[in-house]
């Protein structure tokens, strides 16, 4: 009877997790649909093949240098328990942003601490906690930019707003509690006891809430490191944005700082929700709903966007694998 009710409960769970993923299908494929209606092929192609390898190359070397800088601010709330650790969070970065292009999920986020955890030999609890300061802050960073860029930009999108919105308000929240939540550890094995969880089950939940405690306390007892950490996050998406400006430059196109700025935010937040493999559909449509009020045609918009995620896919596949075989070598040294 047992097992029967374990059997139910799981094939209920699968019919929820298929159906979830129907309804992203679905909304992805609407979204294809409007991006693509009245799109001229021909212009289209045109644009990928007067592609210039000049402006491509500089933006390839915008998106390495954004990924050096997140490797950088990973390292720092990583050293509490690691040191200095940048190689490897480098290459975490690399394979974690692989895992959330075509995982479901986000569960590059789940693949990229368990290898960060392992190759340093630090606590995974440790390193989770790191990871959500380091998502949450940058969900922060864009509801803000997008906010600032408001008074910049007049014709900022509605939707784009009000995700912003909910965003920043949802990424504060997240930030106090990544923050402060340590210090309550009491009132959770409390919790715990009064929901008699198992033990196996609240002992994790200690360590992840101490784990919080200790990559965030390196921040905040620390204001030069806490400077540092957020010119670090500013590095990360101005170095995007160049990329992005230097995409659009070899695509003949011309925009303003704030534009390649408000369209990065726009990917940013949206990539932040589980979406399709390779952000198909939810990518064609934000680049066709913001680009193209910004005098950019459709054609060059999809060719952009296209462009875009197929470098970004090939610099996470070639230093990430890199990466993974020279600390292979170095282990096995």
């Amino acid at each position: 009877m047992i097992q029967a009710d374990h059997s139910g409960t799981s094939r209920a769970s699968r019919l929820r997790r298929w159906a979830l993923r129907g309804v992203f299908l679905l909304v992805a494929a609407v979204l294809l649909y409007y991006a693509l209606a009245g799109l001229d092929w021909r212009a289209f192609f045109t644009s990928l093949l007067t592609l210039s390898g000049s402006w491509l190359a500089l933006a390839l070397l915008y998106q390495l240098l954004a990924l050096l800088a997140r490797a950088i601010r990973w390292s720092m709330l990583l050293s509490p328990h690691a040191g200095r650790c940048i190689g490897v969070a480098f290459v975490g970065e690399a394979i974690g942003d692989l895992g959330n292009t075509f995982l479901p999920a986000r569960a590059g986020e789940a693949a990229r601490t368990v290898l960060v955890s392992r190759l340093l030999g630090t606590p995974l609890p440790f390193v989770v906690g790191t990871a959500a300061v380091e998502r949450v802050s940058d969900a922060v960073f864009l509801a803000l930019a997008t906010f600032m860029l408001m008074w910049v930009i007049p014709q900022l999108p509605l939707w784009l707003s009000a995700a912003a919105g909910v965003f920043l308000l949802l990424g504060l929240a997240a930030l106090g509690i990544l923050f402060f939540l340590p210090a309550f550890s009491h009132l959770f094995v409390s919790l715990a006891k009064r929901l008699r969880l198992p033990h196996a089950l609240a002992h994790r939940g200690i360590e992840v809430l101490h784990g919080i405690g200790t990559g965030s306390r390196g921040l905040l007892h620390h204001p030069a490191r806490t400077a540092f950490y957020v010119a670090m996050t500013v590095a990360v998406w101005v170095c995007d944005a160049a990329a992005i400006l230097s995409l659009t430059r070899a695509f003949h196109d011309s925009l303003g700082f704030a534009q390649a700025m408000l369209f990065l935010a726009a990917l940013g937040l949206s990539s932040a929700v589980p979406s399709t493999p390779g952000y198909i559909g939810i990518f064609q449509f934000i680049a066709v709903a913001v680009l193209v009020p910004f005098g950019v045609s459709r054609a060059d918009a999809l060719a952009i966007i296209l462009v875009y995620q197929i470098t970004t896919i090939l610099q996470e596949l070639l230093w990430g694998g890199l990466g993974w075989l020279m600390l292979r070598q170095r282990a096995a040294d």
